[in-house]
Formats: C-alpha cells, sequence, structure tokens
C-alpha cells in the first residue's frame, strides 16, 4: 500500500457508492436530501452542499456517529432508494465537498490537546481486547475555526472534565511523513489485510505491526462516515438497541470508536516538531 497523503483528487464514484453502503454514509446523505427539498430559493445540488464549512460537517458527523452506535438512526436509512438520480446526485455532491482542499483533514499543523512535560516516541500496543484503536499512540485532531478548536473538542471527546486544556500545534512534513489516509471502507479493510491480528473470529488491525510500516493512521471526514461494515456485506438489524453491534460485526471492525476525525501517529517522522500555545506555554 503507498501512502496516501492528501489524495483528495478524482472522480468520487467509488467513495459515493461506498457512502450508501454504510449507515453514517446514508444518514448523511438522507439529511442532506431531506434539508434541499427544504431549501428555498433551491440552487443546484452541487452549490447547497458546497455552501457548508468542514465545521458544519464535523457538526454534523458527529450527531451521526452518535445515532448510529448508540441510537436508532439506521432505521430511517434501511430503505433508502439507492439507486434513485437525486441520492446518487447527492451522495456524489457530499464526496467532491468533503474531497475539496479547503476541506482537507490532513494538512499541517494539526493539534494536541494535553499537557506535555515530555515527547517521547509512541510505544504502539494492541489493546488487551484488540480493536479499531491503538494502545500508546500519539493523537492529534484538525484545527476548526481558525485554529480555536478542533475535530475533538467539536466531538466532545477532548480531556473531558478539563474546562481549559492546554494545546500545541503539530508540524510535519507531508513529502517526509508516511501516513495512510482512511477514506472508505476499502481502505480500512487493506489496512486490516496487510497487518491482521485474529480476534474473536474476525481480523483487526495489528498496530504495532502497522508501525513498522506507516508513522500514522489519518481518519478522515470520509473515513469517519465510511470505514464501517458494508450494508450488502453486513445487513443491519433493525431490531438491535443502537448500533454498535453491527459497527463490530463482520470480518472486521468499523471505526466508530475513533469517534472523530483524526490522527493516531505510530511513530514519529523526521521534521516533526511540537509548538505549545500560549495558553500550553503558560
Amino acid at each position: 500500500m503507498e501512502p496516501t497523503y492528501g489524495n483528495m483528487s478524482g472522480m468520487c464514484s467509488d467513495a459515493a457508492a461506498n457512502l450508501l453502503d454504510t449507515v453514517p454514509g446514508r444518514m448523511l446523505v438522507h439529511w442532506y436530501l431531506r434539508a434541499y427539498r427544504d431549501a428555498d430559493p433551491r440552487p443546484s445540488v452541487a452549490a447547497f452542499v458546497e455552501a457548508d464549512t468542514l465545521e458544519d460537517f464535523v457538526d454534523d458527523l458527529v450527531l451521526i456517529i452518535g445515532e448510529y452506535l448508540y441510537g436508532n438512526g439506521a432505521n430511517d436509512v434501511l430503505e433508502m432508494a439507492l439507486t434513485a438520480p437525486a441520492t446518487i446526485e447527492m451522495a456524489e455532491a457530499i464526496c467532491a465537498a468533503l474531497r475539496h482542499p479547503s476541506r482537507n483533514t490532513l494538512a499541517s499543523p494539526q493539534t494536541h490537546e494535553g499537557t506535555i512535560t515530555e515527547l517521547s516516541l509512541p510505544r504502539v500496543r494492541n489493546r488487551k481486547r484488540p480493536g479499531a484503536l491503538p494502545d500508546g499512540a500519539f493523537w492529534t485532531a484538525t484545527p476548526l475555526h481558525d485554529g480555536t478548536s478542533d475535530t475533538w473538542s467539536a466531538s466532545g471527546e477532548n480531556l473531558r472534565g478539563l474546562k481549559d486544556p492546554a494545546r500545541y500545534t503539530v508540524h510535519f512534513d507531508p513529502d517526509v511523513a508516511r501516513i495512510v489516509r482512511i477514506d472508505t471502507a476499502g481502505d480500512w479493510a487493506a489496512l486490516i489485510a496487510e497487518h491482521p491480528l485474529e480476534y474473536r473470529g474476525a481480523r483487526v488491525p495489528d498496530w504495532p505491526s502497522i508501525a513498522e510500516e506507516w508513522d500514522a493512521v489519518h481518519l478522515s471526514a470520509l473515513g469517519l462516515l465510511g470505514a464501517h461494515p458494508r450494508l450488502s456485506e453486513v445487513p443491519y438489524d433493525r431490531y438491535e438497541a443502537g448500533g454498535y453491534r453491527h459497527s463490530q460485526s463482520g470480518p472486521w471492525p468499523g471505526v466508530g470508536d475513533w469517534s472523530t476525525v483524526s490522527t493516531a501517529w505510530l511513530r514519529i517522522p523526521e521534521r516533526f516538531e511540537i509548538r505549545p500555545t500560549t495558553r500550553a506555554a503558560r
């Protein structure tokens, strides 16, 4: 697998189809279809979607992932007309918007929250219950609102209980860092297939093995929507209490446990620098 840093060009057909084959992806398409029907005046589909910022998308994704994992959000989208031209056009427009350079979630710098006393090399391990998350990684988030917040704080997952955690900017060289970008279920499945760990009848990522090849794994906005069990392969039981069980079903687990757009650094590459913000430096 070749590094896919910043690879947001090309046609969206495959990624759009992936959105329509996962619960979170369908939910976002469904939300936009409903909002577009109520729009007055009504621009083109592409212009309607393009009007939203990365911050708007992130806010929607946080709600959608929560509804998928712990609510009944899937029930509204299981019978969507997937071949309807309006559905396909909306999925393509969302994919194109999320791949636009203005919404690139993997740019330098990223942010890290939490007090850093001394930077040590990540010691990546598999968790006691192996799954979608590594243990011992150094985590960064995508800046939002001109750097005043980030995807962690938008999701509510940043250092819960701390009202004002220290924040740092993390600078890296995209030409040096080897980062695998997860945009689709296929990206995630391929990474696991190359670095598999058998656990309870499924394959999960073997994080120490991944760390031998990659500096980091980045989950993009598209990946947060689409790197989940495909409905064409793992049917959703509408009578389940929430979708967390579905997210862990099938040949590999989905990325729901990541919670938000983020980057797991498995090792520190050259030209990697952490700079404290004014607040962190106090």
